[in-house]
């Protein structure tokens, strides 16, 4: 996986595995041709984690990138952690607020990241089987991919990671919620 971000003056550009090898990302990046007309400063590498981990560890939600977060196949990271970040916002609020206690808040939170647990394992087992496919096959096995029965079953996992219609959309559409409440709430993934 290639990205590069502009940061002021600069752009930071990199590779990343899925596979847990740092050794070779220099090579990795070299193979874009113009990272000869500008060589980097220095290289760091590493993995992506997208294995999704604890989603509380010692009383505390983890959130994003902590709490392996990323999207098997894609790399994102962005809606999940939006989604759930607001959700222990949510669930910390309800406990502030004393609608709660903090263990239900938790609990409440714990729940919300688990729902999505499966779609996490699924995309993961279709990562972990497009890396062992032989390169020559790659290509056809993409375009069946997008078959109907097949792209449903992708997509519905993709969007069972992270339903974007949980976050809020502004300060007018916020309700106030109680814990139970929160872990009823499903709206439908589109």
């Amino acid at each position: 996986m290639y990205w590069a971000f502009p940061a002021g003056d600069l752009v930071r550009e990199g590779t990343a595995s899925y596979l847990g090898k740092a050794k070779g990302l220099h090579e990795d990046l070299a193979r874009f041709e113009h990272v000869y007309a500008f060589p980097p400063k220095a290289v760091h590498g590493g993995r992506f984690p997208s294995h999704l981990g604890e989603p509380v560890v010692g009383g505390v939600n983890v959130v994003g990138d902590a709490a392996g977060q990323y999207l098997p196949l894609t790399g994102e990271s962005i809606r999940p952690t939006m989604v759930t970040g607001q959700a222990a916002g949510r669930d910390a609020r309800s406990a502030l607020e004393g609608t709660c206690d903090v263990d239900a808040a938790l609990a409440n939170y714990r729940a919300t990241v688990e729902r999505s647990r499966f779609a996490y394992r699924a995309l993961d087992h279709f990562q972990s089987w497009a890396l062992r496919t032989p390169l020559s096959l790659v290509a056809p096995l993409v375009k069946g991919s997008t078959w109907g029965p097949v792209l449903r079953r992708l997509e519905a996992a993709y969007w069972a990671v992270a339903r974007i219609l949980t976050i809020w959309q502004s300060p007018s559409q916020r309700r106030r919620t109680r814990c139970s409440s929160v872990t009823s709430a499903s709206p439908d993934p589109q």
